[in-house]
């Protein structure tokens, strides 16, 4: 008898990952030489399976998330607050990209309309933004090397413009260019070449009694749309029939796009068996793409594609003489032994026709040939392929060669998708005209690798496109307007010789109320009591005239004497002495005299 004897093992396959752990396989065939004539068949496994370690997969670095606003460094006008994030979530490895801001760009990387300034020639840098003209923003002067707008030209949304074209930022917020907020009961604030100008005027009558508004609390999620809040309280000092208007506001923010991981599809159905008779292999494979990863989230864990063996019924015993260049053999060669065993070979001891060493079963098993003349499946659509075809794989070419498809390895172009558009913001008024915007980011996906920017892209920041829309709100009633009076008219006059009273009028027409605004407090007419001459005037004699009011103290020589107390009467209309003279018996004398 002839007992079995295991062939040479084969050379290991290639590691079934390019990166980290995988696996690799080999195979040996038990027929060095076969058993025969009732010899003892060979023991152990046909097939060894093992680990493969290859360098550690590269590991992008990503940003961790903003940390809370720093508490104000003023506690009035002019002082400024930080956040903070760093590159650690994850932090780059072995080779992955870092994401770095803070390394100053050099002359040639300068965005267009841009210009590179070094710390030599920096000059006077603020304000650089169109944040820094707002009062509560703080613009330090430190000048250091990098990308500025040409003078004239401030910084916003990543693009110089004209001052007049910034929008505001007060409180915490950002306000278009024109818009009109209500600070107080009776104060407005216009946003104008990116500052908040505000009206001055004291309120008419009491104060209301509203305490100044908080300011807006965090946004109410670490992603996506939320709400922001602001209280006040009626205490300012609380007035008896208690304040006007709400306690509370509320305002919708972005807290920019959430990170979505990849998630994998359901797997495609098993292919067909890749033998009629005996064992052969099938396979499925599935995307990750549901959905795909975006705004950094991380990639599927697994492997995109399966493969497992399946076994038919046995083959009938094939005449090798009718397969060219076959021969019998009780168990068969090492894998591979057919061209359907090339991409994925599961050996095991089968006699049959076999080919010689270097040759394979062609696909319908007539003839041994050369794995150059081969066909390839393509487990993804079961189909099969002559030697030479080419096939396109996502964006990468696969040739059919030696029996299997040889493919190139670029990473493939993501083309850009929109993000849902954000909630409207900005309609903060309860009545009149005001505007809106919202936007959306071109970051669902995100392009990558060359792949296109999304259609209608207005802007980028930090390289993603965005879009904005305006629109007006829609408020459904102007604003009221209360009521001021107009300056108080001249004096009527009075009537000759006749007892009464003069008038003076004013009217409710600086504004007029409207709208149901307020009308104006108090009343709209003055009088005050005329002072008459008398009908007919006295003849004066003695050097005395008429006068409306006759000269008060001294008024006679007697009021001149000691012990004499001259007293001043009422103003009633009578003969008198002309200035510088008293009465002495009826006739004017000097004073002096």
């Amino acid at each position: 008898p002839v007992h079995c004897g295991w062939s040479s093992w084969t050379a290991w396959t290639p590691c079934d990952q390019t990166c980290g752990t995988g696996l690799h396989e080999r195979f040996r065939s038990p027929n060095n030489p076969p058993a025969s004539n009732g010899g003892q068949l060979c023991v152990g496994f046909s097939r060894q399976v093992e680990t493969c370690v290859l360098t550690q997969c590269p590991v992008d670095g990503n940003w961790s998330p903003w940390t809370t606003w720093t508490e104000c460094s003023q506690s009035c006008v002019g002082g400024s607050r930080y956040r903070q994030r760093t590159c650690d979530s994850p932090a780059p490895e072995y080779g992955g990209l870092t994401l770095n801001v803070t390394s100053p760009p050099s002359p040639e990387e300068c965005p267009p309309g841009m210009e590179y300034v070094g710390e030599e020639s920096c000059g006077t840098t603020c304000p650089r933004t169109c944040a820094e003209l707002s009062s509560q923003v703080m613009c330090t002067s430190e000048c250091l090397d990098g990308c500025r707008c040409p003078h004239g030209k401030l910084l916003q949304d990543e693009v110089c413009i004209d001052p007049a074209e910034c929008r505001c930022y007060y409180e915490g917020r950002e306000y278009d260019i024109g818009a009109v907020i209500k600070v107080e009961p009776c104060q407005n604030c216009t946003c104008i070449q990116g500052n908040m100008v505000c009206s001055q005027d004291p309120c008419p009558g009491r104060s209301c009694g509203w305490s100044h508004w908080t300011p807006w609390s965090d946004c109410s999620v670490t992603c996506s749309n939320g709400t922001q809040y602001r209280y006040r309280t009626c205490s300012n000092p609380p007035p008896p029939e208690g304040c006007q208007g709400d306690a509370e506001e509320h305002t919708s923010c972005d807290a920019g796009p959430c990170v979505y991981d990849g998630n994998w599809s359901p797997w495609s159905p098993w292919t067909s068996c890749s033998k009629t008779c005996d064992m052969g292999f099938t396979a499925r494979h599935r995307e990750c793409n549901n959905p795909p990863p975006s705004n950094g989230g991380a990639y599927c864990v697994g492997l995109g594609s399966e493969a497992k063996t399946c076994t038919l019924e046995e083959c009938p015993v094939p005449q090798c003489e009718n397969i060219t260049g076959s021969f019998f053999d009780e168990c068969g060669p090492s894998c591979p032994r057919s061209c359907e065993d090339i991409e994925h070979c599961y050996w095991s001891c089968e006699p049959g026709c076999y080919c010689p060493e270097g040759l394979v079963l062609n696909e319908n098993r007539t003839a041994c040939v050369q794995p150059a003349e081969c066909y390839c499946l393509d487990v993804e659509t079961d189909k099969r392929y002559p030697p030479g075809a080419t096939i396109q794989k996502n964006c990468n070419e696969c040739v059919c060669q030696n029996g299997r498809f040889e493919c190139t390895d670029e990473p493939c172009p993501i083309d850009g998708d929109w993000c849902p558009w954000t909630n409207w913001m900005g309609c903060t008024r309860t009545c009149g005209f005001s505007m809106q915007h919202r936007y959306r980011t071109c970051s669902c996906p995100e392009p990558a690798h060359g792949g296109a920017m999304c259609q209608g892209t207005q802007t980028t920041a930090m390289g993603i496109g965005i879009q904005k829309e305006m629109s007006s709100c829609d408020v459904p009633t102007l604003c009221p307007t209360d009521g001021h009076w107009s300056p108080w008219s001249t004096w009527s006059g009075c009537q000759e010789c006749v007892p009464g009273s003069e008038t003076r009028t004013r009217t409710c027409t600086n504004p007029p109320p409207e709208n149901n605004g307020q009308p104006c407090q108090g009343t709209s007419t003055q009088s005050r009591t005329c002072h008459l001459d008398p009908v007919e005037y006295k003849t004066c004699v003695g050097g005395k005239v008429y006068q409306t009011c006759p000269q008060q103290c001294p008024r006679t020589c007697g009021d001149l004497q000691d012990g004499v107390t001259c007293e001043t009467t009422a103003c009633v209309p009578d003969c008198g002495c002309p200035e510088g003279q008293v009465d002495l018996g009826g006739v004017c004398v000097l004073l002096s005299g």
